[in-house]
């Protein structure tokens, strides 16, 4: 079950450059978010959740230096004293259902040489139910002075087992990129606040 959180982001993350990385951002419209340059994590170390498929020290460093390299390519600093902005995440799996039927038909029909005459029908028989997990990752930006939220960012997808550490690390790369593609937002022109 471990090795299964282990590929949560090749799943989750690896998809990004497919279509199976869902992803949505929101954002405070009344903060000016062309003042964020220097930033640091709200937590020095990732609160443990609990449960042993998230609480992974491999994809806390991972998932990190992914964020890191995303904000410096965004020309983004880290700064120990002071920073712009404080950044978070948040991993989470769910166990979902895939059900799947199966039917049969039978039909009976008559061809001449003139037309033809069929009838058929069909009648489902049994239905299987297939467990998946589905992983979830959440990015915050968060005002240091009061801990507001400001901006959010997600990707969710199917969960994949079989990607190496290096699959993982570069699935998780890219799916951050993709989760944070639209931080800052562009409409952030706003002053004050």
């Amino acid at each position: 079950m471990k090795s299964r959180f282990l590929v949560f982001v090749a799943m989750l993350l690896g998809l990004s450059a497919c279509s199976g990385l869902k992803t949505s951002s929101d954002y405070d419209q009344d903060f000016d978010f062309t003042r964020l340059n220097g930033w640091n994590w709200k937590h020095a170390e990732q609160p443990q959740t609990g449960n042993k498929l998230i609480d992974s020290d491999l994809q806390d460093r991972r998932i990190r230096s992914s964020i890191s390299t995303v904000l410096k390519e965004k020309s983004m600093t880290t700064v120990n004293a002071s920073p712009d902005f404080l950044v978070s995440y948040e991993v989470s799996l769910e166990t979902r259902q895939r059900t799947s039927t199966m039917s049969v038909g039978i039909g009976v029909g008559r061809w001449g040489s003139s037309g033809g005459v069929s009838v058929g029908g069909s009648a489902p028989v049994a239905s299987t139910s297939t467990p998946y997990q589905v992983g979830t990752l959440l990015i915050d930006v968060l005002n240091p002075a009061n801990g507001d939220l400001l901006w959010r960012g997600s990707g969710q997808a199917t969960l994949d087992d079989g990607a190496t550490p290096e699959e993982q690390n570069a699935n998780m790369l890219e799916a951050v990129r993709k989760i944070m593609e639209n931080f800052p937002p562009a409409s952030s022109s706003k002053a004050g606040s």
